[in-house]
Order: structure tokens, then sequence, then C-alpha cells
């Protein structure tokens, strides 16, 4: 679910309604571990939805993550 209100300078009208949304999202990823303390990460997500209050606006987008993760070790190895 999508809380959104569109911008009311860029859909030319002088207000516009909150609305909330159903959205669709997928995602997709890998972790490649490097050493104990340290991890690389790649993320994609589709999300899929639109806006159905003062006009129809598509929501979808795509995002791509990527970067370098950090672990916190809270187990003892024994």
């Amino acid at each position: 679910m999508s809380f959104t209100k569109l911008n009311a300078s860029k859909t030319m009208n002088t207000s516009t309604q909150n609305g909330i949304n159903p959205l669709i999202s997928a995602s997709l990823g890998y972790n490649y571990y490097l050493h104990k303390n340290f991890h690389f990460f790649v993320q994609t997500k589709i999300v899929i939805g639109q806006h159905f209050y003062d006009q129809i606006e598509n929501l979808n987008e795509f995002r791509l993550s990527a970067g370098l993760g950090f672990n916190l070790n809270t187990k003892k190895e024994s």
C-alpha cells in the first residue's frame, strides 16, 4: 500500500487529494561474503502501481541498489 499525493504544480490542478493505492513489488538480490565482517550486495526491485484519485498516474519504478555491508557478529563461536 502506498499513501500518495500528487504534486499540484506538475498536474496543472489547484489542489490534489491524498490517496491509498495498492502496489505490487518483487525483488532479486545477491550477497557475496568477502570476510567475516564485510559483504558486497546487489539488489534490484520493481514496484508496480497506479494513483487512482485526482487523475490516473503511473507509480511504477525500477530500483537498483549495490554496496558494501558490514556484519555485526553477535554470537560467540565455540
